[in-house]
């Protein structure tokens, strides 16, 4: 898909509702995202946040902005 010029983007492991977790969980969730998609030669510089949740939370924000250099982008609801 990427290399149809298809976005491949950073979504967290398992799509839970990141306001709900704590801060391991939140680095699990967001950083092995971006971990799973390196293994695969995709080198994805997006977050997108599950249920568009999260984008307005400091820590969640933060953990994004810490992993891996990710851009995060917030998106409606999956």
């Amino acid at each position: 898909m990427d290399i149809e010029g298809h976005d491949l983007e950073a979504h967290t492991m398992t799509h839970p509702h990141l306001n709900k977790m704590s801060s391991s969980e939140l680095e699990y969730e967001i950083g092995q995202s971006k971990e799973c998609l390196l293994d695969h030669g995709i080198n994805s510089t997006i977050f997108a946040y599950p249920y568009g949740e999260g984008w307005d939370n400091p820590e969640v924000v933060n953990i994004v902005s810490n992993s891996n250099d990710l851009m995060d982008q917030t998106l409606t609801k999956h």
